[in-house]
């Protein structure tokens, strides 16, 4: 009897594909069903524990539905007895082309499970030489960068040598560099003092900081302001009324560091 699996295919093929018993065996079903009678079970609890429903059962062991090896094997298995008894008996005389479907029923069974279980003597799979890296964690320490907060200072990027760590809520607000305050343009209520140490969360887009307090840089110099762009016209925005705005007269030298996310005082 030839498999219905094709060469190749052997690891995705159903159990339902293997081949059926010829009718001239069906001397094991004879046993089989003496067996599931001695075995004393309920047939709902053998069809619970073989797989399938108790009205195929029923209708295997009453000669109604053809059984395959898979079946057998399933029953067998779950009134705890060896399916290869109701295959064989020293009594039983079987055609040679009948052993041969049984043999080739059972290599098609064990190309089927030889994909789903590893093999005793199996090799072992050589390890890949990829390894996994740990994800970097930023560290939550940065060194100031001055920025100017009065619309006459001009501040050429300048950073100060000893590193401050980030306070927790702005860290979690997404803050990764320092700023320090130079000027009073920026004090006022809920302002920024001079030499306070402002948190910027990192963005390079003006339109994220539009109407927020912002460090940005215009040619090379660094300013603390209030962004404002209304079409083409950008202006630097100061909290001290005192202070004039600044204009930015191409959009294209506005470079944006960040936005502030927090700011406390700190000594230098």
């Amino acid at each position: 009897m030839a498999s219905s699996i094709a060469p190749g295919e052997t690891d995705r093929a159903p159990l339902s594909s293997l081949p059926v018993l010829p009718s001239e065996t069906m001397e094991a079903l004879d046993r089989l069903r003496a067996a599931v009678k001695a075995s004393g079970m309920k047939q709902t609890y053998i069809a619970s524990q073989a797989g399938m429903p108790s009205s195929k059962l029923n209708k295997i062991l009453n000669g109604h539905q053809v059984v395959t090896v898979q079946d057998v094997i399933d029953i067998a298995r779950a009134i705890k007895h060896d399916a290869a008894i109701f295959f064989s008996d020293g009594e039983l005389v079987m055609k040679l082309e009948h052993l041969r479907s049984v043999r080739a029923a059972a290599r098609t069974i064990d190309a089927v499970l030889a994909n789903y279980l590893l093999e005793a003597d199996a090799p072992p799979q050589q390890q890949s030489a990829i390894v996994s890296q740990p994800k970097r964690v930023p560290a939550r320490t940065a060194r100031p960068l001055l920025a100017a907060a009065s619309s006459n200072v001009e501040l050429f990027p300048e950073v100060e040598t000893k590193r401050v760590t980030i306070p927790r809520d702005e860290w979690n607000r997404k803050a990764r560099r320092i700023g320090r305050a130079v000027g009073d343009s920026m004090s006022g209520p809920d302002g920024i003092e001079d030499g306070e140490l402002v948190y910027v969360k990192p963005t390079r887009d003006s339109r994220k900081g539009n109407g927020h307090i912002v460090v940005c840089s215009v040619g090379d110099a660094i300013y603390l302001k209030k962004l404002e762009i209304i079409g083409r016209t950008i202006r630097l925005l100061s909290i001290n009324t005192e202070h004039d705005p600044i204009a930015v007269e191409r959009p294209e030298d506005l470079r944006m560091i960040g936005i502030l996310v927090g700011h406390r005082k700190a000594p230098r």
